[in-house]
């Protein structure tokens, strides 16, 4: 995962160069010394937030841009200070501000449709085309119509947002399936006691994700068919499907033609 985010994460390459460049300043500027022992903590920590879990998901670099930040603004001050302490007069001083600012608007520009002319659905489907949160905003609002407030909703995968738009608390404590899927050795306890808490909380909605992603990979899907054949055949005996939402890009799945959000309704009272 590291190897396949990491050439995305550095993009545009020149802006993470000058942030480089102000995390090294300390060695080399005694303007930027000042604050030499903070800086480098405050970016080594920041590396350290995204390695939890060895997942290194795209999203956690998240967590290293204010650092970089930083890391970038003093590269560009302590640059123009050792000019102008040079004197190199204050028009070559500027030169590190300018770099800064066509390397930022070339940035910027390269992402003007994607984030500037996209709408939201069009801009999430692009990005998270795989994944289902699109569709799980209209499951979110037809439970919401058909049930009470007090009612709860059961979802055989992970998508916990579900819920969210629902306004309806989970029938199980598993918001995520991920775990359940593991090789680990408490993972038929999980898997038994998911099903029996959806069993014991009866909710009027079930939500089947057959969307590779929200259980693992497709290989997950393989290899834990007999579970997920199990959660399958309970939907289906104990719930009527009332409606099934495809995912347009038809990602990896299970059953049928068609990856999809399939929906149930508790068949008895």
């Amino acid at each position: 995962m590291l190897r396949a985010s990491l050439p995305w994460v550095v993009r545009p390459f020149a802006i993470w160069e000058i942030a480089a460049v102000g995390l090294c300043a300390p060695l080399w500027s005694r303007y930027a010394r000042t604050h030499g022992g903070f800086v480098p903590s405050f970016f080594f920590f920041s590396v350290l937030s995204v390695c939890p879990g060895f997942y290194f998901r795209p999203h956690y670099f998240i967590l290293l841009l204010p650092a970089a930040a930083l890391c970038a603004g003093i590269g560009v001050w302590a640059v123009r200070q050792s000019l102008l302490e040079r004197r190199f007069g204050v028009s070559v001083a500027w030169l590190p501000v300018l770099y800064f600012a066509v390397v930022f608007v070339i940035a910027v520009n390269s992402q003007v449709k994607t984030y500037f002319r996209l709408d939201p659905v069009s801009l999430n489907q692009r990005i998270f085309g795989r994944d289902p949160f699109v569709e799980a905003v209209a499951v979110g609002n037809y439970i919401k119509a058909h049930s009470s407030e007090q009612e709860t909703v059961a979802i055989f995968g992970s998508e916990p947002e579900i819920c969210f738009y629902a306004s309806r608390h989970c029938a199980s404590s598993y918001l995520y399936t991920y775990p359940l899927m593991e090789k680990q050795k408490y993972a038929q306890q999980m898997r038994d006691d998911m099903l029996q808490q959806v069993q014991a909380a009866r909710p009027r909605f079930l939500v089947y994700v057959d969307v590779a992603r929200s259980w693992g990979t497709k290989a997950t899907l393989e290899e834990n068919r007999g579970f997920l054949e199990t959660l399958w055949n309970y939907s289906r005996r104990n719930y009527e499907l009332v409606d099934q939402v495809p995912l347009a890009s038809n990602p990896e799945h299970l059953w049928g033609s068609q990856a999809s959000l399939y929906v149930f309704r508790r068949a008895g009272p």
